[in-house]
């Protein structure tokens, strides 16, 4: 879209988001320099999406063209550089919102459901035993629908993740690693591990044999996992872009953590009945991982207003 070049009446949106003729002197694409236009553009479209929200009416204020009045120009720094984007500064819609709200609640919903089950379940051993053997047994069903509804919580989250920051960094790998994640949850409640080092009690203590079910649910959420702690460090860099450094370098730091986390596994032990894996550092991987990945969906959903803001074309 083009300035308005001639010097008759700008149109403004009133607060219904109707055009009406100006009340504010005039501004042309002559009274501005190539950064004055940039920040008119990136105004024009807030007030446009504003009456949208207002109205409940999308396009209500399609018809404003980007001539401003000096009151918007008065509210707008002339200083940004920003490449325009008409689509800079409009809000998530209501449903991209509550889609966050749900990966919000994932995380704790998740650990919480799990950790009451490894401090309850009879014969149930932190190191010994991953998060996925507590979907075994005769209560493995509370595990196996914590693993459902926390991946349902998730696919939405990814959802809402893509709707808000479509177009931007961590606006296409963000959604695709955090959606691949969220259907390894669902695999990994669907297909069950196998029994074995003596849970559920009964079960042998030797390690299982693996059935096909079981190789199953090793594979998919060992690839969903590592999606997620890979989805760090894409939305480190959409920090970055968007100047956001402490979100960045907390991005990282997580990232980096649960790598090692995920790995030092395979270094606590060597795999055998006498000296088996310790996986309370696979716990902790879950634990920091899930938990960041619900802040990181309040934080995306917590200034609606602000999206994408200031973001160059990546």
């Amino acid at each position: 879209m083009e300035l308005r070049t001639d010097p008759g009446p700008v149109p403004v949106a009133d607060h219904a988001g109707t055009v009406s003729a100006a009340a504010a002197p005039a501004v042309t694409a002559a009274d501005l320099d190539v950064p004055q236009r940039m920040a008119a553009v990136r105004a024009a479209a807030h007030d446009r999406a504003a009456a949208e929200l207002r109205t409940g009416r999308p396009g209500t204020a399609a018809r404003i063209p980007y001539a401003l009045s000096t009151a918007q120009l008065r509210r707008n720094p002339m200083t940004t550089q920003t490449t325009a984007d008409p689509g800079v500064g409009v809000p998530p819609a209501t449903g991209a919102e509550r889609l966050l709200r749900a990966g919000t609640l994932a995380g704790p919903l998740f650990i919480v459901v799990a950790l009451v089950q490894a401090f309850t379940r009879e014969g149930f051993d932190w190191n010994r035993h991953p998060t996925s053997m507590l979907a075994l047994g005769g209560l493995g069903w509370i595990q196996v629908t914590n693993f459902v509804v926390a991946a349902a919580l998730f696919f939405g989250c990814a959802v809402g993740i893509k709707r808000v920051l479509r177009g931007g960094p961590a606006g296409t790998w963000g959604p695709i690693l955090v959606g691949t994640f969220a259907v390894a949850l669902f695999i990994a409640g669907v297909f069950p591990t196998d029994a074995g080092l003596g849970f559920p009690p009964g079960a042998p203590e030797a390690f299982p044999e693996f059935s096909w079910h079981g190789i199953v649910h090793t594979i998919g959420p060992t690839i969903g996992i590592n999606s997620l702690f890979v989805s760090y460090f894409v939305f480190a860099r959409y920090f970055f872009r968007t100047r956001q450094t402490g979100w960045a370098l907390a991005s990282i730091a997580v990232g980096v953590t649960c790598v090692i986390l995920g790995f030092s596994v395979n270094l606590s032990g060597a795999g055998t009945l006498d000296d088996p894996f310790n996986f309370l550092p696979l716990w902790l991987a879950m634990m920091t991982g899930w938990s960041y990945l619900s802040l990181l969906c309040w934080k995306l959903g917590s200034e609606p207003g602000q999206r994408r803001r200031d973001v160059s074309p990546a």
